[in-house]
């Protein structure tokens, strides 16, 4: 089995080819994410979100210094202090049930009664989310990139602090349970920090560069890649 140092170099000799930039390049932003002072924030240019299939395209602000424990431990004493009937409740009467789900002809009213029958339990899996290892494609670079070998892309992963959509994206409806749904609704009350973390897959390279303490990638660039610290 490859040991860390060995998959670090795989994963760099992979993103040289599927990116098409230089080792040197990929090397420079590595150690521009690590964790130093010089970035806080990374700026992806022209990002496609997944859940809209790639139409929706925005510029995306990444702080890559964002303490995941400690905004786990505030998420708890939060989850922890909601009071269903009073926090939670009000939103299940507003809530955009057809504009988001595929409701596989249940009626708004018997869906709206199982995510409110559904809320209890979903707030005690909230409070005690699973954990538990998997098996992973996932090469970390670093605390902040993450190379995936099965779909080779290099993501950023950190707190999305602002967005800008550039183009509107088209949202296909979901099939939800009602206790997924109940989830989504609490998480909305209660807007939990962790919620906007997550990972960043960056499909352009093509040109970075510093401005302050935001690192910037993409921007439409096709000639290589260009880093200015």
């Amino acid at each position: 089995m490859a040991n860390e140092k060995e998959l670090i170099e795989k994963a760099i000799l992979s993103i040289q080819e599927v990116y098409g930039v230089s080792r040197e390049s990929v090397q420079r932003l590595m150690e521009l994410t690590n964790g130093n002072e010089k970035v806080r924030f990374v700026s992806i240019k022209g990002y496609n979100s997944d859940k809209s299939l790639n139409t929706e395209v925005a510029d995306q602000v990444v702080n890559i210094n964002a303490n995941y424990g400690n905004m786990l431990d505030k998420d708890a004493l939060t989850l922890n202090n909601v009071v269903l009937k009073r926090d939670v409740e009000p939103l299940i009467a507003t809530w955009d049930y057809e504009g988001k789900y595929d409701l596989n002809g249940v009626s708004v009213a018997d869906f709206k009664k199982q995510v409110k029958e559904a809320l209890e339990i979903a707030l005690q899996e909230l409070r005690n989310p699973k954990t538990g290892s998997r098996e992973s494609n996932d090469i970390w670079l670093n605390k902040a990139l993450a190379f995936n070998t099965n779909t080779l892309r290099l993501s950023v992963f950190g707190a999305s602090i602002s967005k800008t959509v550039k183009q509107e994206g088209v949202y296909k409806k979901v099939k939800s349970a009602p206790k997924t749904v109940a989830k989504q609704i609490i998480q909305k009350a209660v807007e939990p920090r962790t919620a906007q973390i997550r990972r960043f897959t960056m499909d352009n390279l093509s040109i970075m560069k510093m401005d302050g303490e935001t690192l910037e990638i993409g921007g439409g660039q096709t000639e290589g890649v260009e880093i200015k610290a």
